[in-house]
This record gives structure tokens, C-alpha cells and sequence, in this order.
């Protein structure tokens, strides 16, 4: 692999180089979990041709902690900050684009409520992020999700005592809205593009997502592409869809989400797609009106500046 050499770039800088893409997938909590990273990795040897890095959590996440809380506490990063970071980081490799993913970027997941809204430091964290890397061009990546099944998910994450009555009666979930979130993170940094995808669709855009993170064209197959729809499929399932795939190769992305979809239809583990977890003092008619409210919360996010929402 090409490597920098320090004794012989230009100027001050040694590792920092204001040429480096970054990525900060932001999560949220109870959505992709560490697959960004996995489904990425599988093509390792291709995005590394491409001068693409895709650290795992354990090497970044305490040195990005550091720089934002401890030392800048939000303030832009000079020179030698940068130069530190980079060297951290990634040392002399070369890299065109930095991935980092990490589903508490904007809080831990106890804090994922609170000052009566969603996600509460969204703004002030992604500020914090984004001026690590001052002299960079940087974007977020953030999937969203159903607010009920949202809610049950992180009862299961988070929540060591009480009822999931209890848990849910802390949210005004009237109030729940994504959108209000990422309108706080463009605001926070209007710079920094912004892709979002629904979790309920996460299977038919993953190879969007991927793309998105890597920043290459459709041309490009990633060979994670499908690592969500098979990871939600029966074995038997999983199995009839790869011998599919591999006698038929979908001709593009909306072939391939048309695919999936037929597939999950017939294969789909019924624990993987239906929530049994829901608060008892939620009928179902208003279960219903909150998944509509967060169907046009999707409309809403489609349409805020500076943000793109990916769709099957």
C-alpha cells in the first residue's frame, strides 16, 4: 500500500491531509447495530484499492471521545490537533475517504431522551464531530425508525429495572420526530451533507447505504449488499436467495429491492419483523396514528435542505 512520508509532504503537515473525505455514520441507537462496518469490510481489498478506510470501533472511538470532550470540547481543531488526530488514527496510510461508525456519536443511548426531544445533543455533538476535522470536506450518514418499535428496542437495550409502561411514559412520543433531529444536525453544521434511510427499508437500500458511505458509483457491486435481507431470512430462505442471485443477478438497485422483497415475503423469521413489545396503554389505533405521523416525519425529512433520504 502507498504510504505518506512524513520527512517529505509539503508545509506543516505530515499527517493531516485536507484531501480525506470523512463520513460519520451517527447511527441511530437500535438500527444497524455495527453492520455499516462489516457489510463495508467484505470489501476490504477493494476499497483499500480505493484508498477507502473502514476502521473498527475499538481503534477510533476513545481517540474521537478525547479530542471532542477533553480536549477541543467543540472548538475547531488547529494544525496540531489535526496532526495528532491523523497520526492516530491512520498513521502514514494513505487514504482518500475515512468511514467511522458508531451509533452513539450523538449520545449514549440512556440520554436518547431528554429537554422534552429526540436526542437532545444531536446538534451540539455533530458540531463536535464535524470540528475535528475543520479542514475536511466531512457528511453524516443516519438511519431512523418507527417510534414504537424504536422505543421497544432500546427498553431492550437500556433498561435494567421497571415496566416497558414506565420506560415509554418518560417520551412524548406526539412529540417524537426525526426530522426535528436532523433539522438540529444540518443546522448544527449546514456544510456537512446528510443521508438518511428509514430502518424499515434498511433490506432494499442497503447497497444504497453501502455506496453512500463509500462514495462510489452503482457500477460498483458491494458484496454486503444483501447482508441485511439474509440476516432477517430463514436458513432455508437465505439459501434459495443466494442460488436466486447467483442465476440472475438483479440488473440494478430496483430489481434487487424487488428481489429482496419477494424473498422476504416467503422467508421472513416472523421474530425479525414483528414487534411483540408494545405498551399496554397504546391502542392500536394510535399505534397506527403514530406510524402515520412518522410516515409523513419521512416526507418532512425528504424535504429539509442539505439532506438526502434514500428510498428503495
Amino acid at each position: 500500500m502507498d504510504q505518506h512520508d512524513p520527512e517529505t509532504k509539503t508545509g506543516a503537515r505530515a499527517y493531516s491531509d485536507p484531501e480525506v473525505e470523512i463520513v460519520l455514520h451517527v447511527g441511530v441507537h437500535c438500527t444497524d447495530d455495527e453492520m455499516l462496518i462489516w457489510s463495508l469490510r467484505r470489501d476490504k481489498d477493494m476499497l483499500e484499492g480505493m484508498e477507502i478506510g473502514v476502521p473498527r470501533r475499538r481503534f477510533f472511538t476513545s481517540i474521537l471521545r478525547e479530542f471532542t470532550t477533553e480536549r477541543l470540547k467543540g472548538a475547531h481543531a488547529g494544525l496540531d490537533d489535526q496532526e495528532e488526530l491523523f497520526r492516530r488514527l491512520i498513521g502514514t496510510e494513505r487514504r482518500e475517504r475515512l468511514i467511522f461508525s458508531y451509533d452513539s456519536f450523538l449520545g449514549a443511548p440512556d440520554r436518547v431522551w431528554g429537554e422534552r426531544t429526540l436526542y437532545p445533543q444531536a446538534g451540539r455533538k455533530t458540531s463536535h464531530l464535524r470540528n475535528l476535522f475543520p479542514d475536511n470536506e466531512a457528511e453524516f450518514l443516519c438511519a431512523v425508525k418507527n417510534p414504537v418499535t424504536f422505543m421497544a428496542d432500546l427498553y431492550r437495550k437500556v433498561n435494567g429495572h421497571g415496566s416497558f409502561d414506565e420506560f415509554v411514559g418518560q417520551v412524548d412520543l406526539a412529540r417524537f420526530r426525526w426530522s426535528d433531529v436532523i433539522a438540529r444536525m444540518h443546522e448544527a453544521t449546514p456544510d456537512a451533507p446528510i443521508t438518511v434511510w428509514a430502518h424499515e427499508d434498511t433490506p432494499f437500500v442497503w447497497g444504497k447505504v453501502l455506496r453512500a458511505a463509500a462514495g462510489i458509483e452503482p457500477e460498483h457491486e458491494m458484496t454486503g449488499r444483501f447482508d441485511v435481507a439474509r440476516s432477517i431470512m430463514t436458513d432455508e430462505g437465505a439459501a434459495a436467495f443466494d442460488a436466486y442471485i447467483a442465476q440472475k443477478p438483479p440488473a440494478d438497485d430496483r430489481q434487487a429491492a424487488q428481489v429482496v422483497e419477494i424473498f422476504l415475503d416467503r422467508f421472513a423469521r416472523p421474530a425479525d419483523v414483528e414487534e411483540s413489545l408494545t405498551p399496554s396503554a397504546l391502542s392500536d389505533d394510535a399505534i397506527d396514528t403514530l406510524t402515520d405521523l412518522y410516515e409523513e416525519d419521512l416526507e418532512r425529512i425528504a424535504g429539509l435542505p442539505g439532506v438526502t433520504l434514500l428510498s428503495p
